[in-house]
């Protein structure tokens, strides 16, 4: 089967989501449109956005199935009718990540939308990745049924290595209540499962509590900061990459 089989076959799109991903009805044509953060070369490799060590990555691709085709049979280019693609693996992904689909097979019938999520946390290497990419072909010539296997290696990913909390754009920091009066409860996001060291320190430096914390991706933590004084204060967070530091008021 020709290269130009799955290049009319996937649609790439970021989506931010955890679990199995959503098809997009929207797509009413084959054809492969990157997300936002990617790269087309010249030679049509597709660079996937980047990915950093450390921090959660999740990108959705959104697959556009033809009902038909081209394909060399019997030394002649013909058309073929399409019952189904499916997707069969995706090989050199960097370590930490996974992929799933919106079906439980992966598999789509001709002329329909599916999805495929690539998600986790790199643990490195940093490196650029050539992802191998298995697409088996369920197709029909006349009254020749066809299984055909294309492997495609146009689209990479490069893992990065890990910014400082204030470097990556992408981590947040919630804390709320603010004012407060005993306690903060702290939400951080985008960043993996990591002890986080607090501190609650008045305008002159001066320390009045500290401790720490294991975060857990998707969960809050409520801490204890004592009964400070009325008054401003900065809250300091930090890891093994950096510290983030907030404002917080006091009062009772």
């Amino acid at each position: 089967m020709k290269r130009l089989l799955l290049s009319l076959l996937i649609v790439f799109s970021a989506y931010g989501t955890m679990g199995q991903c959503t098809p997009d009805a929207s797509i009413t044509a084959p054809g492969i449109f990157p997300p936002a953060g990617s790269t087309v070369n010249g030679d049509a490799t597709v660079n996937l956005p980047d990915a950093e060590i450390g921090t959660m990555y999740d990108q959705v691709i959104q697959v556009g199935i033809p009902s038909d085709t081209s394909i060399v049979f019997a030394g002649t280019t013909v058309s073929a009718t399409v019952d189904s693609f499916r997707l069969e693996l995706i090989n050199n992904l960097p370590a930490g990540l996974s992929f799933n689909c919106d079906n439980a097979t992966c598999s789509w019938p001709g002329g329909t939308n599916g999805c495929v999520r690539i998600f986790g946390t790199p643990t490195g290497p940093v490196q650029e990745h050539n992802l191998e990419v298995g697409i088996r072909g369920y197709l029909q010539v006349l009254t020749f049924p066809i299984d055909t296997l294309q492997t495609e290696n146009r689209f990479k990913i490069q893992v990065n290595a890990p910014a400082s909390l204030n470097e990556n754009k992408k981590v947040s920091l919630e804390l709320y209540p603010n004012p407060a009066s005993d306690h903060l409860n702290i939400e951080l996001a985008n960043i993996a499962e990591q002890t986080v060291e607090w501190t609650l320190i008045d305008l002159s430096g001066r320390l009045v509590s500290q401790g720490e914390f294991l975060h857990l991706p998707g969960t809050e933590t409520r801490i204890n900061i004592g009964a400070p004084s009325n008054g401003i204060y900065l809250i300091q967070l930090s890891t093994d990459r950096g510290t983030l530091t907030r404002r917080v008021t006091i009062h009772e």
